[in-house]
């Protein structure tokens, strides 16, 4: 297993320490987490942390690193390509990264939904696969021609603005899903050929 920048030893212990970590962010919240915390539940010293780490943001972005990858692994370009049903998978995509957003405990996601925004790499891979699935769309004359570009920023802009305020007032994760999917919904009948 590969980790991000700041991992000094790869091994058992240090996969026990991301669960560990993981684990206390999504039942308490990020804020909760420090290397006291992970120590004492694993019951272990401060070398077994620092032989590892560097420090507790160490930890934190790897779990952010993480769960931004399962979000990002839910795209996949190919099901549309073999779709019968272009749209209804289109809107199903859309709502499987609600789903997942939903998957991390609410003290978590919400810091997880700040961090996927603040990165430029994050925002712009997003951005550019919204951009992607859009011009498919437009080369196979399912949707009207269009600046992708803009309304793959539009279509950012709309589903990072939802997550915020769904998070933001505690709506539940079905709730969120039947909004988030009527709402996205008119999107597509927008942009249908």
């Amino acid at each position: 297993m590969t980790y991000s920048r700041g991992i000094q030893i790869e091994d058992e212990t240090t996969v026990t320490i991301i669960r560990v970590a993981k684990e206390i962010a999504q039942k308490e919240g990020i804020e909760q987490l420090s290397v006291k915390r992970i120590l004492t539940e694993m019951k272990v010293s401060n070398r077994v942390f620092y032989n590892r780490f560097r420090n507790i943001e160490d930890v934190i972005e790897l779990l952010y690193e993480q769960a931004v990858n399962s979000f990002r692994g839910i795209i996949d370009l190919s099901l549309l390509e073999q779709s019968e049903n272009y749209y209804e998978t289109l809107e199903n995509l859309a709502v499987n990264v609600v789903r997942c957003l939903y998957q991390n405990n609410i003290h978590f996601r919400a810091r997880l939904l700040t961090y996927e925004a603040s990165k430029d790499n994050n925002r712009n891979w997003w951005i550019t696969q919204i951009q992607d699935i859009l011009r498919n769309g437009v080369e196979r004359g399912l949707l009207r021609p269009m600046d992708e570009l803009a309304v793959a920023r539009g279509i950012w802009c709309f589903c990072l603005g939802f997550h915020k305020e769904a998070l933001g007032n505690s709506v539940s994760e079905q709730d969120a899903i039947s909004s988030f999917r009527a709402s996205f919904s008119i999107f597509i009948s927008g942009m249908k050929m």
